[in-house]
């Protein structure tokens, strides 16, 4: 597994199971811009009125035939 090779992410055998966890503290903050770039996003979107449109094009919502969950 390379995120354990370049020594981000911990794992450990046990039985026929694997555990990881992160092992570098700095993936978090990587996760907290990445989710606050997409928070961003959506607000924008939000504020120019396409994320309803968005979400129903690519659902499939609306179009004959299509079956969505």
């Amino acid at each position: 597994m390379m995120l354990a090779q370049q020594g981000l992410v911990a794992c450990e055998r046990r039985g026929a199971s694997a555990y990881c966890r992160i092992a570098d503290p700095s993936v978090y903050d990587l996760c907290d811009i990445v989710c606050d770039n997409i928070a961003s996003r959506i607000a924008r979107a939000s504020r120019e009125g396409k994320v309803f449109a968005r979400s129903v094009k690519a659902s499939g919502a609306g179009k004959p035939g299509k079956r969505t969950r």
